[in-house]
């Protein structure tokens, strides 16, 4: 195989304690563009904290990065059923989504019920 590619979100495009500044999340929704379009061999993306993590960034992402293993978006509030359908391919087909993704943490998402779970049997 070839490299593997792991992309973790700073503190400061986390926002801190203080929470996501409108430059902070601007930056981030760039950062999963350039992501999604320069590292279509990303296995790991660590999300934990990121108080602004928007639906069709992270479809983008589901398209161009389909071989990512590790997917870490706990404490994300944004995270919620819909984006568990993005996961689990849903919007695009039969075959597609993230088929070969490993380990999801969705801890402390509030948002995420038991029906959006339940979506993502299909995945391993």
């Amino acid at each position: 195989g070839g490299m593997r590619v792991e992309v973790a979100v700073t503190e400061e495009a986390r926002g801190g304690e203080g929470g996501c500044n409108g430059r902070g999340t601007r930056g981030w929704s760039w950062s999963i563009k350039a992501v999604s379009k320069y590292c279509p061999n990303l296995e790991l993306l660590d999300l934990t904290h990121v108080k602004h993590v928007p639906v069709k960034r992270m479809r983008k992402l589901v398209e161009a990065c389909p071989g990512l293993k590790v997917l870490r978006l706990g404490y994300c509030p944004t995270v919620n059923d819909k984006m568990l359908k993005v996961f689990a391919g849903i919007p695009f087909g039969p075959g597609m989504g993230l088929k070969d993704l490993e380990e999801l943490d969705i801890s402390g998402c509030k948002s995420v019920t038991t029906e959006g779970v339940r979506v993502l049997q299909g995945c391993k």
